[in-house]
């Protein structure tokens, strides 16, 4: 791709930027964890006062040490460190500055974005986000100085590929008599309902009913439901 064109208008996203991050209330101090010497220097030509960036490194242990000697604003890190790794930072450093706000840009292959999720960062991006037209990173530090959270779309893509992936690993293992439980249960049919029409008793449905959930992760046959209707449309979880 050209990106040649997009460079021009590095300069006033930076002004945007700054603005932002001075009306947003936190601490002006910026700690940047990151594998790619690249995605540093993408980073770091951001802040114009380069002093507000008190920390910059590629490992786990250094950025958490510089988390506790500064007590930075805000956490910019990737998923892949040289040593450790950007889900461990994260959780580290959430416990270390508890209203510390993280955006995480991942750069895996195949991002986990749902375990980034689970994390609670501000923002979550892929480093395809940096310089796309749609100046995802750009929303998401604003959402960031907001305190609002914010997933780019090309996450979210990633998200729904994993999710409709382990859904179709869950079907697959499910014995076909289990399959003929669940339709029948995502139809609306009560267990004893069920039990009538496929000629089973209620305590072998329910049975049924307990590993199905088990083998989908979700408590009830409303999240289950709930979870197929989602998949079916391509929405996140």
């Amino acid at each position: 791709m050209d990106f040649t064109s997009r460079v021009n208008a590095l300069e006033p996203n930076q002004r945007m930027v700054r603005s932002w991050v001075a009306a947003s209330g936190m601490r002006l101090k910026f700690v940047l964890a990151f594998e790619s010497r690249l995605a540093i220097m993408g980073v770091i030509s951001t802040f114009k006062q380069r002093q507000r960036v008190v920390g910059v490194v590629s490992d786990e242990q250094t950025a958490l040490y510089y988390l506790k000697l500064e007590r930075p604003g805000m956490l910019f890190c990737s998923d892949q460190l040289e040593e450790g790794n950007g889900f461990s930072l994260v959780s580290r450093a959430k416990k270390i500055i508890p209203d510390l706000r993280v955006m995480m840009i991942l750069s895996a292959a195949n991002p986990d974005v749902e375990r980034a999720l689970a994390l609670k960062p501000e923002v979550i991006c892929l480093d395809r986000d940096i310089l796309a037209p749609e100046r995802p990173v750009a929303f998401g530090l604003l959402s960031a100085c907001q305190g609002k959270h914010y997933v780019s779309p090309l996450a979210q893509e990633a998200l729904n590929r994993t999710l409709s992936a382990e859904e179709t690993d869950a079907t697959s293992m499910l014995s076909p008599q289990e399959k003929r439980v669940m339709e029948l249960m995502i139809s609306g049919l009560s267990d004893q309902g069920i039990a009538d029409s496929l000629r089973l008793s209620v305590h072998t449905v329910r049975d049924y009913n307990k590993s199905i959930r088990n083998k989908f992760g979700v408590k009830s046959r409303v999240q289950l439901a709930a979870m197929m209707l989602r998949n079916s449309l391509g929405l996140s979880a």
